[in-house]
């Protein structure tokens, strides 16, 4: 049936003008993923505009997501997507899946939660706000949809792509969707989702463990020797150009802050010297050291009172919180 079920979608995408060239849809070590049918051909999945589903046209109901009757799509697209959804994209392991990582994130000790709160890296109360579809909804989205023209988008096919921060991301065309193709092998088709998330951003946006080669500051207000006027790192995440920053009365204000980068060790600080080069009584040493050993310390306190909880989800967060260690020690 499932076989059936890819198969007829394929038709139907390749008919409404997605490409979709020598790719089968099978488990892999990363779960369900795309894989070459022939290793010895190329393959290619391109989207057009016309089949990236906006997620506001989507809605949940009685655990089945479906397009808006009266949503912006030619009738033969809407048929398409509802049929998509059921037999592929969100069947109803893919519920059960988003299901048990949220009820796990609220079974976490409680002490483990609150620490996560006041460092800015997960708000419970307004992630499990509404009816719990709604949590499995939005958990959905975030997950698998694509942004694409600053919305949030569906992508069909090209969804099933999984993640490694070793692969490229995905290229996107002006106006004419979004493409992801690679040469012969038999490997899996694969692709980075972000070039500018940490584990710990990837844990709670994705709901896996990652090694990602990145590290950004949890949200922290820092002292400097040489001025009265503090430093405040507002937890965002970011790796080109300089930092934004406000110059305020009483704060100077960071957008965000790099802590460590395993492709180049000497780009937090680099970065942060010429985003300071303005104010040259911050000393960007100083203020990323500082940065590091609070980071340091909140992660090994989140450890230990992750130590005693044995939950999946307890251990995924501590394999994730390792990782994120790992990318800190990576800036000198």
């Amino acid at each position: 049936m499932v076989v059936h079920s890819w198969q007829k979608t394929l038709i139907e995408f390749r008919a409404l003008g997605g490409v979709a060239e020598n790719i089968a849809l099978r488990k892999g070590p990363y779960g369900r993923g795309v894989f070459p049918v022939d290793p010895e051909l190329p393959s290619k999945i391109q989207v057009p505009e016309d089949l990236l589903i906006n997620a506001k046209y989507l809605y949940i109901d009685s655990k089945e997501i479906k397009i808006n009757r009266d949503s912006p799509y030619t009738p033969e697209t809407k048929r398409f997507i509802d049929n998509y959804l059921e037999s592929i994209a969100f069947e109803a392991c893919t519920w059960d899946e988003i299901n048990q990582f949220e009820d796990g994130l609220r079974e976490l000790p409680p002490e483990v939660i609150n620490l996560l709160e006041n460092l800015g890296a997960l708000d419970l109360k307004a992630r499990h706000k509404g009816n719990w579809e709604e949590v499995i909804f939005n958990n959905f989205i975030q997950s698998r949809f694509i942004d694409y023209k600053s919305q949030k988008c569906l992508a069909p096919i090209f969804e099933l792509v999984n993640h490694n921060h070793n692969f490229q991301t995905f290229s996107t065309n002006a106006n004419s969707g979004i493409s992801t193709e690679k040469r012969k092998g038999d490997h899996e088709f694969l692709h980075s989702y972000s070039k500018g998330n940490d584990p710990i951003r990837m844990f709670f946006g994705y709901g896996f463990s990652s090694k990602e080669p990145f590290a950004f500051s949890f949200p922290i207000t820092i002292n400097v020797s040489t001025t009265k006027k503090p430093v405040r790192i507002q937890g965002g995440s970011g790796i080109e150009g300089l930092i934004h920053l406000e110059n305020q009365d009483n704060e100077l204000l960071l957008d965000y802050l790099p802590i460590g980068n395993k492709f180049d060790p000497t780009f937090p600080i680099r970065q942060l010297t010429a985003t300071l080069k303005p104010f040259p009584e911050y000393k960007p040493r100083e203020i990323l050291n500082k940065a590091f050993t609070s980071n340091q310390e909140e992660i090994c306190n989140l450890l230990l009172k992750l130590d005693q909880s044995n939950s999946r989800i307890s251990s995924l967060l501590k394999e994730t919180l390792c990782y994120q260690l790992s990318a800190i020690a990576y800036y000198w």
